[in-house]
């Protein structure tokens, strides 16, 4: 496993607290599994998971190497397939790595059934995309695998956690650190109730953020102030 300090020097977005949340998910998956991650960019996340691996483990990493919606709005053309291997050769790792040119759509019947124990979701933000990468992989997830989902406060990856993994009845307790939520696959549903509560409180506390927001601007606009 490579030292969290060798990892930051990838370019990325990963923070310290995630790339230790993903070794530990890996060290916690069922063994023998392989990994699965949705969004490579230059391999931060892949040289984090693929470090962790024992013989005969792999990652399948899925990308189109273009960038996502945002990164094409900055820039008109992306490819980071040759900074992606180039980094994984720089770690001795390209030989523990899938690559999957495309969507989860194109691929995700090259993984087998209950084969993956992580599955890392961080590709496209669009609500319509990560329900795809989530709902055509799952059933690849061993039990005691874990699906974790980056960037989980945009509001497309949020309405996938509202809408369709808090109401799932065989998972374990949603967690979250950062920006990143990750759930375990499990064979019963004891967390359901814990889960529907977990929602509720977020649900509440958006609400109430709703409001202040509403309550700030009707102030600006009735004391033409800046700032309250």
């Amino acid at each position: 496993m490579l030292s969290v300090d060798k990892i930051e020097q990838i370019e990325g977005w990963l923070s310290r607290d995630i790339i230790q949340l993903l070794q530990d998910l890996c060290h916690k998956r069922p063994k023998p599994s392989d990994c699965l991650e949705v969004g490579s960019w230059k391999g931060k996340s892949a040289i984090t998971v693929a470090s962790c691996l024992g013989s005969n483990e792999y990652l399948h990493c899925i990308d189109t190497f273009t960038g996502s919606i945002e990164h094409k709005h900055l820039q008109e053309k992306i490819n980071t397939l040759p900074d992606f291997k180039s980094n994984l050769k720089r770690y001795n790792l390209h030989d523990k790595v899938h690559i999957h040119i495309g969507t989860s759509q194109e691929h995700y019947h090259k993984i087998k059934k209950n084969s993956l124990g992580l599955i890392f979701i961080d590709g496209s933000h669009n609500f319509q995309d990560v329900l795809e990468d989530f709902q055509l992989l799952y059933d690849k997830l061993q039990i005691g695998g874990f699906v974790a989902f980056h960037d989980s406060k945009w509001l497309g990856v949020k309405r996938v956690l509202w809408n369709y993994i808090y109401p799932l009845n065989d998972i374990g307790i949603v967690k979250r650190i950062e920006d990143t939520t990750y759930i375990q696959k499990t064979t019963h549903s004891y967390f359901y109730p814990i889960n529907q509560l977990l929602l509720a409180i977020q649900k509440a506390k958006q609400f109430k953020k709703r409001i202040k927001r509403k309550i700030r601007k009707h102030a600006r606009q009735v004391f033409n102030i800046n700032r309250f």
